[in-house]
C-alpha cells in the first residue's frame, strides 16, 4: 500500500512537471508552429479583452492538447520497457487522469457561468489563470503550480 502511494506522488510529481514544459514550450518560438498554433488560443480565442463565452471556443485545427497526450503517452509506453507493470500502469492511469482534469478545468476557466464558480477554489485558479493570458511567461500550470513556483514563474 506504501509503495502504490510512493509511486502515485512520484508520478504526480512527473506529470505536474512534464505539463510544466510542454505548455512552457508551446510559448516558445522555438516550437515553431506548435507556438503559433497556441497562440491561437491566447491571441484570437480568449484575449484578455474577451476572457470568457458561454461555450468553448474551440481552436479546431490549431488544437495543441494533443501535444500533450502524445507525450505522455509516449512516456507511459517507455514507462512500460523500463519499470515492473505495476509501476507503468499506475502512473500511466495517473497521467490520464491528471491529462483529462487539466483539460477540463482549462477549458471551464473559460466558460461563464459554469456549475464551478460557486467555489472559491476554483474562482482563485482561473484568477491566476487569468493572468497567464495577462502575462504569457507567468503561471504554466493549471490547477498545481508546483513547477511554477520551482522555476520562478509563479503570479498570485
Amino acid at each position: 500500500m506504501f509503495t502504490t502511494f510512493l509511486i502515485l506522488v512520484m508520478g504526480f510529481f512527473a506529470g505536474e512537471g512534464i505539463g510544466y514544459f510542454i505548455h512552457r514550450m508551446l510559448h516558445s518560438p522555438i516550437s515553431g508552429i506548435l507556438n503559433q498554433k497556441h497562440m491561437t488560443h491566447h491571441l484570437k480565442l480568449y484575449p484578455t479583452t474577451d476572457f470568457y463565452s458561454e461555450k468553448y471556443r474551440s481552436p479546431g485545427k490549431d488544437n495543441t492538447v494533443f501535444i500533450f497526450a502524445a507525450i505522455l503517452l509516449a512516456l507511459s509506453g517507455l514507462m512500460f520497457l523500463l519499470f515492473s507493470f505495476k509501476i507503468a500502469a499506475i502512473v500511466s492511469a495517473e497521467f490520464l487522469v491528471l491529462g483529462l482534469l487539466n483539460d477540463y478545468l482549462h477549458d471551464i476557466f473559460h466558460i461563464k457561468p459554469n456549475w464551478l464558480e460557486k467555489y472559491g477554489w476554483f474562482q482563485r485558479l482561473r484568477v491566476i489563470h487569468y493572468y497567464h493570458h495577462v502575462d504569457m511567461s507567468k503561471n504554466f500550470g493549471i490547477f498545481t503550480f508546483l513547477s511554477d513556483r520551482v522555476f520562478k514563474t509563479f503570479h498570485k
